[in-house]
């Protein structure tokens, strides 16, 4: 099949049937469930060989955990793989509560995942800093009523993110400035 350059911008975010469902709009001809698992085999591979970390997370875990503040992780991702990326990259001690795709029907952009993860922590959704780079996952922060801070990663931002997020940081040292500076 052609790659169809949209398509990881609408898979981004996304899990199981929902993926599913996105593939086969871009290739109607196709086995989205065959696709998604060839894909994830791959990923898998990959990830075995060390999970990459984004600029300032050990930072802003440490600043986090000095506060002695709450982590959750939400993640559209089913909880043994993420808590398996977390171990391998070292940071797993930092999160009290994982908030994953199979434990809610919906995932992103609908806010279930975050309102799961504020109702493990126990704290309302307002009290929460979700941090996000999907377009997905910036919606169903802001979905959820979350403080929504976007870290663009593999798209920039657009007008529909500047509405809805509360902040942009360009990366994680930027975050925890402005916790430091308490801008969000």
């Amino acid at each position: 099949l052609e790659y169809q350059p949209q398509l990881a911008a609408s898979l981004r975010g996304s899990n199981g049937a929902k993926s599913v469902e996105i593939i086969h709009r871009f290739y109607p001809e196709a086995d989205g469930a065959a696709m998604i698992a060839a894909c994830y085999n791959q990923v898998q591979g990959r990830l075995l060989q060390g999970v990459p970390k984004k600029k300032g997370l050990d930072e802003l875990l440490a600043y986090l955990k000095g506060r002695g503040l709450p982590m959750a992780i939400g993640s559209s991702t089913k909880s043994p793989l993420v808590k398996r990326n977390l171990n391998m990259a070292g940071v797993a001690g930092y999160f009290s509560q994982i908030a994953a795709g199979e434990m809610v029907t919906l995932c992103k952009p609908a806010p279930e995942l975050f309102l799961l993860a504020a109702k493990l922590l126990d704290l309302p959704p307002q009290n929460c800093l979700v941090l996000e780079d999907s377009f997905n996952g910036v919606r169903a922060g802001r979905a959820a009523g979350c403080v929504t801070v976007m870290v663009p990663d593999m798209a920039p931002a657009n007008d529909e993110m500047r509405r809805l997020y509360t902040a942009e940081c360009r990366d994680l040292y930027e975050v925890l400035e402005g916790l430091r500076k308490e801008r969000f």
